[in-house]
């Protein structure tokens, strides 16, 4: 007689992995504080997923040099600033969090600090190509708001462009 135990096995492992993915950006979305990043972004489009900006931000280039491998798990520290929070250094362990300060954790990759599941913000394509054009007129214009939660994950819930306020 057959064991389905390792079948069984396999597909829960998968799963979990499947499940363990969004986990990150959801702690951010439901225990999270919420910060404010100036952005640099592209329009681009995925025939699986849609329209959606590219989100770059200013605090993932990083002045310090410090010896950090392509992969290795980084800490952006932020402090708070108008209009939008500013990039205090990248290092490779977290800083206290304060009111006024918080680290976000990023992914280095051999030239910049890239923050995990922050990325791309999906948007319907009317939407989209508005902000797109918005940001082509003032590229200096959009603001992302963030949350972040105690373990410095973070997750897109806004972008805003003047007067216009693209997302949830």
């Amino acid at each position: 007689m057959r064991s389905w135990w390792p079948v069984i096995a396999v597909v829960v492992l998968q799963l979990g992995a499947l499940a363990f993915m969004p986990l990150r950006s959801a702690s951010a979305i439901a225990s999270g504080r919420e910060i404010t990043l100036a952005t640099e972004a592209v329009d681009p489009f995925d025939p699986l997923a849609g329209r959606y900006v590219v989100l770059r931000y200013g605090v993932e280039r990083s002045e310090r040099r410090e010896a950090f491998g392509i992969g290795d798990t980084v800490w952006i520290a932020v402090e708070r600033s108008e209009p939008a929070w500013r990039g205090l250094r990248v290092t490779s362990s977290p800083e206290r969090t304060l009111a006024t300060r918080v680290s976000l954790r990023a992914t280095w990759n051999g030239t910049r600090a890239v923050l995990e599941n922050a990325g791309r913000l999906y948007l319907p394509e009317d939407e989209c190509l508005a902000a797109d054009e918005l940001l082509r007129a003032d590229p200096n214009a959009g603001l992302v708001d963030l949350a972040v939660d105690e373990h410095g994950n973070v997750s897109p819930l806004r972008l805003r462009i003047g007067e216009r306020v693209f997302g949830s």
